[in-house]
């Protein structure tokens, strides 16, 4: 599904945002999280 998500409009984006957990950061460091619009 992840690949998908370029496709949603800008409009309902918006509104599904917020639903999609935050990213924690990892005391131990490590590579950054890929958006999930991408």
């Amino acid at each position: 599904m992840d690949k998908y998500y370029s496709e949603i409009p800008d409009r309902l984006w918006k509104q599904i945002a917020p639903l999609i957990p935050k990213k924690k950061v990892n005391p131990k460091g490590g590579r950054n999280r890929v958006p999930a619009r991408v």
